[in-house]
């Protein structure tokens, strides 16, 4: 049902229910925008939380689940999935979501080359403060998405919603 309103949506979707392909495809570098389930057959997902912030930092990951406890949004949070949404879900509401995980993204590569985050060549920080500036970029892009961003969530929700009423 996701994978069909999301490619109504206008959205190219890679579905998976294994958590090894997922896994795979993201190693490759496909796709802008992870949506995954706590309870797959081979893993929980959120245990791949850790190594797809590793190997693809700033993947904006959305973490779906019907086990709807207080728990599993907290260990959500604490994997630093970009959003939570207990099942059932409103698919509008999955889309609004994952348009603003779409403009984070956007503004966070902006941030970028824009060079927030650079830092002088003396300094010498290495491969941590990279690290550590890609942290603060992206942060900084998911505040002002959640603030309202550039207006491209809104422009690409709307166009999600249309479409998925064509």
């Amino acid at each position: 049902v996701l994978t069909q309103a999301l490619t109504r949506a206008g959205c190219k979707v890679h579905a998976t229910s294994s958590l090894h392909t997922l896994m795979r495809w993201v190693d490759e570098g496909k796709g802008d925008l992870v949506i995954s389930d706590v309870v797959m057959p081979d893993g929980n997902g959120l245990d791949t939380l850790p190594r797809i912030t590793a190997t693809r930092p700033g993947l904006p990951v959305i973490v779906i689940s019907a086990q709807n406890t207080i728990m599993t949004a907290i260990q959500a949070e604490e994997a630093e999935a970009f959003d939570y949404l207990p099942k059932p879900f409103d698919l509008p509401d999955l889309m609004k979501r994952t348009a603003r995980a779409l403009e984070a993204q956007f503004l966070s590569e902006m941030l970028k080359s824009a060079g927030v985050g650079e830092t002088p060549e003396g300094f010498g920080g290495g491969v941590g403060e990279d690290q550590f500036a890609s942290f603060l970029r992206d942060a900084q892009a998911r505040e002002m998405a959640e603030a309202g961003g550039i207006g491209l969530a809104q422009t690409l929700f709307e166009a999600m919603l249309e479409r998925s009423h064509d």
